[in-house]
């Protein structure tokens, strides 16, 4: 064939469209021919992509943006052939903009590809947000942590609408990001009379991840003390924890100064506490100062300076993130609860941390005289110990130099004289012991404490003050305000922890409905336990239902998730007004041998709150009791209970 007919042929071929004579990118194409206009937050709608002129019949590879409100796992499946419906899981809040775009593109050639723009609505039931978080151990003996916010209807149902979540263990099981992961369903399940109950969370299915729970379905037991705040634990079996339910009542993106602290582990397993304060402007940028105590190894009063953090905008469940370097994590998420709280999450792949952050108030300006007569609970379970106690200051009007800063120069100091119980386990069990020292706060509300020798290992504390008109465990509570967070900062020991003012001392007023929760650890093998309940001291008789969470045994010596426990107690004075016993405290249920009797100090804020810890030779618990306002029995009704003062 002569060579000019050769060419003919071939550029007949090619007119043709033969792909041998031409690049398939040039005549490749990609169309999403089935995207709904909008989508309610949390749902799922299946999304097609046509793909044209494509040789290799490879399809296409979906993804979402903005990322901090979706992802590439918002696809199941990530990828998809010509014509193949994928499922795209709406964000679980609305983004700012209030939309978002999905995108199909090529895996022949990624220089290809098609948008479509979806409009993220809310449900179409009313709903009430709930701000959660808890830190524990997994069944497999790894400790973790997890954040998020749940929407529930408020039509009586407890039917959950949607959600977000972040879960994390640092090993290996660290949600998605940015998305998270999906809560896509579930019930809150209680008795209006008591508040007990249970809630489950479906997250959405996707094949790329591995889920927390029981096949993406956890399961948390809940106590509610009022309507608006909850205590939590994990009640599944894969896992068990502490931590709180809140109503949510802002979801704006934080401003203003706020002081915190978070627990978890390093990337070693190493225990690992954060503590300090920080101010967003209304950019988001964040500036401030970090405690850190890695495994005893303390770096103190590290600087955040400016232009090194910001804070992304909130989507509608006040979830958003934080970018850059805060001398905390290389990834921090958060979740606002209202206007001055928010808690934060660790999401690095190869340490895990939680915690929460409370505002100083519009101007803050601390001093010493900030720190009165107080109680404190401190504790951290992988440094295996729990404490809590009372203190005097001589503060008085005592106030450190404008600007000045803890640990530098010469600042104002007070001292402290107190009393606690202190259990590290298997090391100390101090009951009523005696302890003295110094402690300095500057205006920020950053400060330090420095315990004598008497008090176990307990040595150097990170303070960190909060708005006085902030209740740190109930943040949409107006009573038992005040008061400080605190992180262990010593060379043995590593956790956090709080103080609030005592105002309250008298032992007749601790009466009436509790709700209360307790997160411990024994020496069979380190493991941990945690349980929570309901129920009503009535003379010196404390008597309740709960659960207890015990996966893996650690207190009963069987894997054991009850719902049906009763504990008892007879209540008494402690040797000095603040202070009390739980004589023969007990756990008893049908779901285990025992019963299981536990040595428990009370230390009284008020008689709405109080501070428990074990003290027993071969285990330990720390938490709190606090006034249960839903509770109707007779009981209570008997108790006629007085209104503590605050």
């Amino acid at each position: 064939m002569k060579r000019a007919t050769l060419f003919a042929v071939l550029a007949a071929l090619c007119s043709l469209a033969n792909s041998a004579c031409s690049s398939s990118s040039s005549k490749l194409a990609v169309t999403i021919t089935g995207a709904p206009t909008t989508a309610v937050v949390g749902s799922q709608v299946n999304v097609t992509a046509v793909v044209t002129h494509d040789h290799a019949m490879t399809g296409v590879e979906w993804s979402c943006t903005p990322a901090p409100a979706c992802g590439q796992g918002s696809f199941d499946p990530l990828t998809s052939l010509s014509g193949e419906a994928a499922v795209f899981t709406a964000p679980p809040g609305i983004p700012s903009g209030g939309q978002v775009t999905i995108t199909a593109t090529s895996v022949t050639d990624p220089s290809v590809s098609a948008n479509a723009t979806i409009t993220i609505t809310n449900a179409a039931v009313a709903t009430n947000n709930f701000a959660f978080y808890a830190s524990g151990e997994e069944s497999s003996q790894i400790p973790y942590s997890i954040a998020g916010v749940v929407s529930i209807a408020t039509d009586g149902s407890g039917t959950v609408i949607s959600g977000e979540e972040d879960y994390n263990d640092g090993n290996g099981l660290t949600a998605p990001q940015p998305l998270g992961y999906v809560i896509t369903g579930g019930a809150l399940a209680i008795d209006s009379s008591t508040g007990l109950g249970t809630l489950t969370l479906n997250l959405a299915t996707n094949v790329a991840y591995e889920f927390p729970g029981v096949m993406g379905v956890e399961t948390f037991a809940v106590a509610f003390s009022n309507a608006n705040h909850a205590i939590i634990t994990q009640f599944d079996g894969t896992a068990t924890s502490s931590g709180s339910l809140d109503l949510q009542t802002s979801t704006a993106t934080p401003f203003g100064s706020y002081s915190f602290v978070a627990i978890g582990a390093g990337t070693s397993g190493e225990p690992v506490a954060d503590g300090g304060v920080f101010a967003v402007d209304g950019s988001g940028n964040l500036t401030g100062v970090v405690d850190v105590n890695d495994g005893g190894t303390a770096a103190i009063g590290t600087p955040i300076p400016a232009g090194a953090a910001q804070l992304t905008p909130a989507d509608s469940l006040g979830r958003g993130f934080v970018t850059g370097t805060t001398g905390i994590a290389t990834a921090v998420n958060y979740y606002v609860v209202g206007p001055e709280v928010i808690r934060i999450i660790n999401v690095d792949t190869t340490d895990t941390g939680v915690g929460s952050a409370y505002g100083q108030g519009a101007t803050p300006n601390f001093s010493n005289g900030s720190i009165g007569t107080s109680v404190f609970s401190i504790g951290g379970s992988l440094s295996e110990y729990a404490g809590a106690g009372q203190f005097t200051t001589d503060a008085g009007d005592a106030k450190p130099r404008s600007g000045s800063r803890i640990r530098e120069g010469v600042p104002v100091t007070n001292n402290f004289t107190g009393v606690g119980d202190l259990n590290e386990l298997d090391i100390y069990e101090l009951s009523a012991a005696p302890f003295t020292g110094t402690y300095s706060i500057n205006n920020a509300g950053y400060g330090s404490a420095s315990v004598d020798d008497t008090f176990g290992d307990v040595a150097a504390l990170g303070i960190y003050a909060i708005d006085p008109n902030l209740n740190i465990i109930d943040p949409n509570s107006s009573t038992s305000t005040g008061g400080a967070l605190l992180a262990e900062m010593d060379d043995t020991l590593v956790g956090i922890g709080l103080l609030v003012p005592q105002t309250d001392t008298a032992g007749g007023h601790f009466q009436g409905a509790y709700t209360f929760g307790a997160q411990g650890l024994t020496d069979a093998d380190d493991d941990e336990f945690d349980f929570l309940g309901e129920g009503s001291l009535v003379d010196h008789s404390f008597n309740a239902t709960g659960s207890l969470s015990d996966p893996l045994g650690a207190l009963t010596g069987t894997a054991v998730e009850s719902s049906n426990v009763t504990y008892t107690a007879t209540v008494g004075g402690g040797g000095r007004p603040g202070r009390g016993k739980m004589s023969a405290f007990s756990l008893a249920s049908p779901d285990f041998d025992g019963p299981f009797i536990l040595d428990v100090t009370t230390y009284q804020a008020n008689g709405g709150l109080l501070f428990w810890v074990d003290i027993d030779d071969d285990d330990y618990f720390g938490g709190y009791l606090e006034q249960n306002t839903l509770s109707t029995s007779d009981a209570v009704k008997a108790a006629k209970l007085e209104s503590p003062k605050h």
